[in-house]
C-alpha cells in the first residue's frame, strides 16, 4: 500500500493561518511534518499552529510573515532553522486577488497584488534556495492558478501574477536542480474559498441564493467535470509534490480543476 510519510520533516508554509494554506498545512501535520506558519494575521497563525500541534501531536509554530517583507521573511526561515535545524518542504500560498477590469483598475491596487503575488513569492523563492542548498535537497511548492494559464476578462491583473508565477517556479526550478532543490506550482480551479465569496458578494450583493446559483452555474458551464474542486483537492496535489512520490518532479504547474484547463 502506498502513502505520503513526512514524520520529521519541517514544513514552512505561508498564508496558512487559514483557508487552502491552512488546510495543507494540515495534512501535512497528518503525515507527521512540523510545521511553521508565517501570516500576516498573526493571531490567526498562532491559532492555527496550537490546534495543528494538539491535533497531530507535531510541533507547529507561527510566525508574522508579510511575504513582501525580506526581513520578516527571513525571520520566519530563522524560526525553523532555529526550532528544528533544517527545512525540507516550503509552501507558498500567500496572496490576494483584485476583481476589476482592465479599464478600471486601481493601478494602487494592482501594485499591492503584484508586491505580494509575483515579488513576495521571489522573496521566499529566494531565500528558500539559500536555506536548503547546502542541504543537497528540498521541495517548493508555489500557489499559482488555472487563471495564469492564460487571459481573463474578470481578473486580469491577477491571471498575470499567476502566470508570472508558473514562469518564476520554473526559472527557480532550473537553477535549484543543481543543489536537488525541486520547484513546482499547483494551479487551483474553482473553489468556493473567501476570494471567491468575494467575487460573488460584488457581483451579488446582498442575495446568497442567487450568489450559489450564479456559482454552481459557473462551474457546471466552464468544469467538464461540473463540480467545483475542494480545499482538500488542492492540499493533497501539494503533499504529492512535497513527497518521495514526487522525486523526479521539477519545474512543473499541476492544474486541479476538474478539467478546465489541460495543458
Amino acid at each position: 500500500m502506498v502513502s505520503i510519510e513526512l514524520k520529521d520533516r519541517v514544513a514552512i508554509l505561508t498564508g496558512a493561518a487559514t483557508g487552502l494554506g491552512k488546510e495543507t498545512a494540515c495534512l501535512m501535520a497528518d503525515c507527521g511534518a512540523n510545521i511553521v506558519i508565517g501570516d500576516m494575521n498573526v493571531a490567526g497563525a498562532e491559532d492555527a499552529a496550537k490546534e495543528i500541534a494538539d491535533k497531530y501531536g507535531v510541533q507547529a509554530y507561527a510566525a508574522k510573515c508579510d511575504v513582501t517583507d525580506a526581513v520578516q521573511v527571513k525571520k520566519m526561515f530563522e524560526l525553523a532553522k532555529d526550532k528544528f535545524g533544517k527545512i525540507d518542504i516550503v509552501v507558498n500560498a500567500a496572496g490576494i486577488c483584485v476583481y476589476q477590469m482592465l479599464h478600471e483598475a486601481d493601478p494602487d491596487a494592482v501594485a499591492k497584488m503584484m508586491d505580494i503575488n509575483i515579488n513576495g513569492t521571489d522573496i521566499i523563492d529566494k531565500l528558500a534556495l539559500a536555506y536548503m542548498k547546502e542541504q543537497g535537497e528540498g521541495r517548493v511548492i508555489n500557489f499559482s492558478s488555472v487563471a495564469g494559464r492564460g487571459g481573463s476578462i474578470l481578473v486580469p491583473h491577477y491571471a498575470m501574477t499567476k502566470a508570472a508565477i508558473i514562469n518564476l517556479t520554473q526559472s527557480y526550478a532550473m537553477l535549484g536542480a543543481k543543489f536537488g532543490l525541486q520547484y513546482n506550482a499547483v494551479c487551483p480551479g474553482i473553489i468556493k474559498t473567501d476570494i471567491w465569496m468575494k467575487y460573488l458578494r460584488q457581483i451579488i450583493p446582498g442575495d446568497e441564493e442567487k450568489q450559489d446559483a450564479f456559482f454552481d452555474k459557473f462551474c457546471s458551464d466552464h468544469i467538464p467535470l461540473a463540480r467545483p474542486q475542494e480545499t482538500t483537492d488542492i492540499a493533497n496535489a501539494v503533499l504529492f509534490l512535497s513527497s518521495d512520490l514526487a522525486k523526479n518532479i521539477t519545474g512543473q504547474a499541476l492544474n486541479i480543476c476538474g478539467g478546465m484547463h489541460m495543458d
